[in-house]
């Protein structure tokens, strides 16, 4: 059996998938002030620009042309109707569904990873 190892998530009027792996977890740790994913999960809640670094680097498992800045207009759509705690959630899940923190067999096969995050399509994907 395949486990699937993504988290999908709704951002910019569009379903995509976000997914890390060891190459990804890499790069995202040296994009990160403290260069350490577990002292950013450990430390209580994890900074905005943390979360965007984190989103970017999982959403370009799947989509090369994605940009931090469009990653943060997203955000900043979203941010206005939701809190930061469950995108903070998402990003802890697709985590731990990579092996970050171990035992991801079990986390791969026990959950249902969906988190929707609503935000409208900026303007290169609306057309305009």
């Amino acid at each position: 059996m395949s486990l699937d190892r993504s988290v999908t998530i709704n951002l910019g009027g569009k379903e995509r998938k976000i997914k890390f792996n060891a190459l990804g977890v890499s790069q995202l740790e040296r994009m990160l002030d403290d260069h350490n994913v577990y002292k950013m999960v450990n430390g209580g809640v994890i900074a905005l620009g943390d979360l965007a670094k984190c989103l970017y680097v999982g959403l370009a498992a799947y989509d090369k042309k994605v940009t931090i800045q469009q990653v943060y207009n997203w955000m900043d759509e979203w941010l206005l109707d939701n809190s930061s705690e469950s995108l903070q959630t998402l990003v802890i899940i697709a985590l731990s569904k990579a092996g970050v923190f171990g035992f991801a067999r079990k986390v791969l096969e026990t959950e249902n990873n969906t988190l929707e995050i609503e935000a409208p399509p900026d303007d290169e994907e609306a057309g305009k």
